[in-house]
């Protein structure tokens, strides 16, 4: 963070721009593009706004860190896009009108950018930007915005990325012939559990990524896996609940806690004083990156037969939860295993077609067994 002694010239630099002529202007957005490198670019944006506020320095720390790494990520390209558009355009940047912030979007919709992309956008510059003579509206909230933005979705429209999914039969049939798991490799035998964390759980990369030997355990011929970690679909009043996933003796090669007791106990000596449940194949046996995880699902996926150009790591996520809902498992049962509070984020993004039926966690292993 930047140190509060900073504040000064920040606030100095926030100051009313009531009567700025277009060369103080221009002075202030350039300044503006020389911000500490010691600070993520989205987060210094935010901090110069609320300097201007006269907001203590404790207060404002709590407040630019409402952001999370990815949205700061997603964010950063476009603010530095717009200081310079301002720049050029001898503007202020952090107290522009309407006009201003149209001709930016426009000059990133005539680069090509499609809806999703500008609608990033819009919502970087609403992090930190005050529309001139208009206090008490949102940037993403006026009415020339959002027209604009409808107009940008007609005109290159933002499809769903997949109209069907996979058969998740394909890949139990293939993990069935990983086995006996005491006699694969620590790969391999990593690949199996991911993958069958991914379907039995409906979880994402990011959350296997976040699984921990201490908030994963057996009992009573169940695998119960609770987290202690903030995941996408954390928010005040809501967190994942605890998953449990039943052993399955009708297939020990598909029974998620056999196949968990091998991994935890071929890996007990390898990690450590690590926690984390995946961990690397080869020396010092770190913890794995969630890019890691999305390799060895993908290579199982398409050592399966699954189209790895049209299908991503996350589509198991889609893959499962259609399975379970095919297989009339209740709605409630995949929300709540999944992580959703609506069932219209499962509908309209997840749930797709498959030709063959399948199940969720047992249901969807027996299903398997009587294809």
């Amino acid at each position: 963070m930047v140190p509060a002694a900073a504040a000064p010239s920040r606030r100095s630099l926030l100051s009313s721009t009531k009567n700025r002529t277009p060369v103080e202007a221009a002075e202030r957005s350039e300044e503006a593009t020389s911000l500490d490198q010691d600070e993520d670019g989205c987060v210094q944006f935010v901090r110069q706004c609320l300097h201007g506020r006269e907001l203590s320095a404790d207060t404002i720390n709590i407040i630019c860190g409402s952001w999370r790494e990815s949205t700061k990520r997603q964010y950063r390209g476009y603010q530095q896009k717009w200081l310079q558009f301002c720049c050029e355009k001898q503007s202020d940047p952090f107290n522009a009108d309407i006009n201003l912030v149209l001709d930016f979007l426009t000059e990133l919709y005539k680069k090509n950018l499609g809806y999703s992309a500008l609608n990033t956008a819009r919502s970087s510059l609403s992090s930190f930007l005050s529309l001139s003579g208009q206090s008490n509206t949102k940037l993403g909230d006026h009415f020339l915005v959002k027209r604009f933005m409808k107009g940008v979705f007609l005109s290159r429209p933002t499809l769903p990325k997949y109209q069907f999914t996979w058969d998740v039969n394909k890949v139990l049939g293939f993990l069935k012939t990983l086995s006996p798991v005491q006699d694969l490799s620590l790969l391999d035998l990593s690949k199996k559990l991911a993958m069958l964390f991914a379907l039995l759980s409906g979880q994402r990369k990011q959350s296997l990524h976040l699984l921990d030997v201490r908030n994963v355990s057996v009992r009573d011929d169940m695998l119960i896996i609770r987290y202690g970690d903030l995941l996408k679909q954390s928010k005040p009043g809501h967190h994942l609940d605890e998953i449990c996933i039943a052993a399955y003796p009708n297939d020990v090669d598909l029974c998620i806690v056999n196949v968990y007791m091998e991994y935890v106990q071929r890996t007990m000596k390898l990690r450590g004083s690590g926690s984390r449940l995946f961990i690397s194949t080869q020396k010092p046996h770190n913890s794995v990156s969630v890019d890691t995880i999305g390799r060895w699902i993908k290579g199982i996926m398409k050592s399966a037969g699954i189209d790895i150009k049209c299908f991503a790591p996350h589509s198991t996520r889609s893959a499962a939860t259609s399975a379970a809902a095919n297989a009339k498992l209740s709605v409630d049962t995949i929300l709540r295993t999944a992580g959703w509070t609506s069932d219209n984020t499962f509908r309209k993004f997840y749930n797709k077609p498959v030709k063959l039926c399948s199940d969720f966690s047992n249901a969807l292993l027996d299903s398997f067994h009587k294809a």
